[in-house]
């Protein structure tokens, strides 16, 4: 290890005589935690941009995208006019004709392909791919202008990024997309061209390699219990722990230490739709789930229930009233699923409460909802899950309890991960030895 600089009392850490750890270091002269500066990089080679690429940089915000038109999509498009062409003809046939009620059934369904098909055509000529990274915060995006696939992470989480791949039949291995590994594995960019995929790739791997947005900053080394300023004497070097002296509880260096990361991840502003307030004998969070997806939901629910009702109304005077016991059940409640999915992503919000350790998490519409009451010293941590193979909730771990409490199923991708973010810095850190003095 060589020797670091403190950027608080500008004092030299020789290598024997700090403490790291997570990406950061105790200075032993001032007794804060700072995050060192890593040595300048040398300049990348120039990368020949592809065209429907675009590289846009400035002070705060740095975007990488690319488009998805290729030779290909322009031979999909006319398929997908002959498809739909040729099947809505054939579906308004067999509707004016009652008894051919099955032909009708077999048509819906070619239609539903169509539109799929002719998703996937606008998808694959108007569509683009962006990276945005802001500070800590990079937003993923893929789709068609502001309609598509979005997701959030932080910077600090990115583990790696490396080509996705898959095993071809008789074609051995081909790379197919992007995959960043941070709290969830990401993939994406399938639908780009080789060219532009390895643009996107090498843009990122500069950028989200380069130094932490905190890098040089320095932070105040706190008790987790009191919030008292550790001072020198009280940090045990060669232990790792530090003594509290105003509440005399005893803390390992580097939980102390993954405190600090984790509060100073918090980026500084919250999105639209969050608000938070701290008291001295607690705090309080409030997130809002309203998202334009919700509103598109509603409509797509709407127009569900209403060609399941127009459905059941022509199986009726089609004499085909067998489709009543099954499948047109199944249709009633995938309409129900939805409408109340849409009410909570436009109408819905999270509330957590934590007054003096009695800590209240409340999800739902207005008044309606789920509480759940559970006490804060007991959470250990909150981390993204997977529920039926969907990264769309997160969970609070107990010590004390086996089972976690799922929440945030709804909420947008930047919100969920600023509401992670926040609910780790406030995670209680727990004394790991019991209370003694250093000699």
């Amino acid at each position: 290890m060589s020797p670091l600089l403190c950027p608080n009392c500008n004092s030299i850490a020789p290598a024997e005589g700090r403490y790291e750890w997570a990406g950061l270091a105790l200075c032993v002269q001032c007794g804060r935690v700072f995050r060192p500066a890593p040595p300048a990089k040398l300049p990348a080679d120039p990368l020949k941009t592809p065209p429907g690429c675009r590289v846009r940089r400035d002070y705060f915000r740095a975007t990488y995208s690319a488009s998805m038109r290729s030779r290909s999509a322009w031979f999909f498009v006319p398929f997908v006019g002959v498809w739909l062409t040729f099947v809505v003809r054939w579906t308004f046939f067999d509707l004016q004709h009652p008894t051919h009620f099955l032909g009708t059934a077999i048509g819906m369904i070619f239609i539903i392909f169509g539109v799929v098909f002719a998703v996937c055509a606008v998808v694959r000529v108007l569509g683009r791919v962006s990276v945005t990274i802001e500070g800590g915060i990079v937003e993923l995006f893929s789709g068609v202008a502001f309609i598509g696939w979005r997701k959030t992470i932080s910077r600090s989480a990115i583990c790696s990024i490396y080509p996705a791949r898959h095993q071809a039949q008789g074609t051995g291995v081909n790379s197919t997309g992007i995959t960043i590994e941070a709290e969830r594995t990401i993939t994406f960019g399938d639908m780009l061209t080789p060219p532009k995929r390895d643009f996107l790739l090498h843009h990122l791997r500069e950028s989200l390699t380069d130094p932490p947005p905190d890098a040089g900053a320095s932070y105040e080394l706190l008790c987790p219990s009191c919030g008292t300023v550790f001072s020198l004497s009280a940090i045990d070097l060669p232990a790792a722990i530090a003594a509290c002296r105003t509440c005399a509880c005893t803390f390992h260096l580097a939980d102390l230490m993954d405190q600090v990361q984790r509060r100073a991840d918090v980026p500084a502003a919250a999105p639209a739709g969050i608000r938070h307030t701290i008291t001295p004998d607690g705090w309080e969070l409030h997130a809002d789930c309203r998202s334009l997806g919700g509103y598109l939901l509603i409509l797509f629910a709407a127009a569900w229930n209403m060609g399941v009702i127009g459905f059941t109304i022509v199986a009726v005077h089609g004499g085909a009233c067998c489709l009543l016991v099954f499948p047109l059940p199944l249709f009633y409640l995938a309409g129900y699923a939805m409408c109340k999915t849409a009410l909570l992503m436009v109408c819905g919000h999270v509330i957590l409460r934590v007054h003096n350790d009695q800590a209240e998490l409340f999800h739902g519409i207005g008044r309606w909802g789920t509480r759940q009451r559970f006490r804060w010293s007991t959470c250990r941590t909150i981390g993204p899950i997977a529920r039926d193979k969907n990264t769309g909730s997160m969970a609070l771990e107990f010590d004390a309890r086996s089972e976690a409490l799922n929440f945030g199923e709804v909420l947008p991708e930047d919100r969920k991960l600023y509401l992670r973010q926040f609910l780790l810095s406030r995670v209680t850190v727990q004394p790991r030895r019991p209370p003694h003095e250093l000699i």
